[in-house]
């Protein structure tokens, strides 16, 4: 009987880990995310059901490189936002500039290129006067289209 309990808690040590809210994919949104991101190999890789729409999913997930990705894509395979990390050094000098000289103090934190409903804006994470805020500039770099305060994330 001991040997059974210490095999039995070996083996839940062992199993992966989920979070609570992690769910399939279903078969075709599944389908079109192996075709569209085939190129990816997927070190990590999260789904849960999005927040505004129930019958669609957000799929988190972290490339080879390390670059980490998040999409909204409907039951039926339709991706309707992508966002992609863009690491800080890479961020262009247009959009670092623009927040620069509306936030003067402000130190970057991270950045996504953010894609929905056909608009493109980068959404910078700034810390300006023990402030955390979330900025979204426009693609080319040059208007500030929305300031708001973060919203922290929940821990896991």
């Amino acid at each position: 009987m001991r040997t059974t309990l210490v095999v039995f808690v070996m083996l839940l040590c062992l199993a992966p880990t989920l979070r609570a809210d992690d769910v399939d994919l279903p078969a075709a949104a599944q389908r079109v995310f192996n075709e569209k991101y085939k190129d990816c190999v997927h070190k990590t890789m999260r789904v849960s059901k999005a927040k505004a729409q129930e019958s669609n999913f957000t799929v988190e997930f972290e490339d080879a490189k390390g670059t980490r990705f998040e999409i909204e894509i409907t039951d039926l395979g339709e991706v309707v936002a992508e966002q992609q990390e863009v690491k800080l050094p890479d961020l262009p000098k247009t959009v670092k500039d623009t927040i620069k000289d509306t936030y003067p103090s402000a130190r970057l934190i991270d950045a996504w290129l953010s894609t929905r409903g056909g608009q493109t804006v980068y959404v910078v994470g700034v810390k300006a006067r023990d402030n955390d805020i979330v900025v979204k500039v426009s693609q080319d770099g040059t208007t500030v289209l929305k300031s708001e305060k973060a919203t922290p994330k929940k821990k896991s």
